[in-house]
């Protein structure tokens, strides 16, 4: 963004992109005019965080078929076509079937750390996300003041691409409100 002349800006991030942004706006929230997390965990390090995690999701999770895991069944039901160009995106993005690389942060995510954000926060989900259901975003935008959710009907962990219309319209809505100096 220094490259760019950019001063505030507003950040997006989704699934493990929010990870991301979170570790951002630890280190830099004066930079921020917002901070949208949509689809994501947060990368949250605190063992009650973890264990519910693990109450959620059980040990071969992870052997489940991608579509399956980020997919909404509403989606997966009524838009083959979609989901069969989501498998081919996706397979595009793991050459050779490699698991992605967790990008390493500068901060611990915990909820602690959540509390101390002082940007404007918006949490988007779908009410089928399997990894970042609309009862854990909760617990987030409990201990991030200025914060909302937003929780997309039908949509699985892939909110934007399973309803792209009501993802943009709300982070757009959410940024043009957090515009003004």
């Amino acid at each position: 963004m220094d490259y760019l002349g950019v001063d505030r800006f507003h950040l997006v991030g989704t699934a493990s992109g929010g990870w991301v942004s979170i570790d951002y706006a630890l280190s830099f929230q004066q930079r921020l005019r917002s901070l949208v997390i949509a689809n994501s965990t947060g990368g949250l390090q605190d063992e009650e965080y973890l264990a519910l995690v693990r109450r959620l999701l059980p040990p071969q999770f992870d052997t489940l078929p991608h579509d399956f895991l980020e997919l909404g069944p509403a989606y997966r039901a009524a838009d083959p076509e979609g989901t069969r160009r989501w498998n081919e995106l996706e397979d595009l993005s793991r050459p050779d079937g490699q698991a992605l690389t967790p990008q390493m942060m500068k901060n611990r995510a915990t909820y602690s750390a959540l509390e101390t954000i002082r940007v404007p926060t918006l949490f988007l989900t779908g009410d089928a996300d399997l990894y970042s259901p609309p009862p854990v975003l909760r617990l987030f935008t409990a201990r991030i003041k200025d914060s909302a959710l937003v929780i997309v009907p039908g949509a699985g962990h892939s909110a934007y691409w399973e309803q792209p219309d009501v993802f943009n319209r709300s982070v757009l809505e959410f940024i043009r409100k957090h515009s003004t100096d």
